[in-house]
């Protein structure tokens, strides 16, 4: 809600916390923790962060693999995020592969 109202920088702080509670209890390798890696990678990417972006993005996209959702609509949804952080940093080439497989998962 923070940050679909502009307040990313009071996203931030919730996001990493349920990283660290889905840790600490065993799930980092789940999908729920994929998909808050994914928005705080989107979250990071708004406040300009942009390797911790692509770090929780990528993150977020081993985990779905892992976990067979190569068809599910976060997977796509976090390739477009990861185009997005590419196009950002000025690697052009990067973000249209990673925005192509995004669209084809689509």
């Amino acid at each position: 809600i923070y940050s679909e109202l502009g307040h990313n920088d009071q996203a931030k702080q919730p996001l990493e916390e349920s990283l660290a509670i889905y840790a600490k209890h065993g799930y980092g390798n789940h999908p729920w923790y994929a998909r808050a890696s994914a928005w705080l990678g989107c979250v990071c990417r708004e406040l300009g962060d942009h390797e911790h972006a692509r770090h929780h993005i990528e993150e977020s996209l081993k985990i779905y693999q892992s976990n067979g959702y190569e068809e599910h609509p976060w997977y796509a949804r976090a390739f477009g995020d990861l185009g997005s952080v590419y196009r950002e940093l000025g690697r052009y080439e990067q973000a249209e592969q990673v925005l192509k497989k995004s669209l084809a998962l689509y």
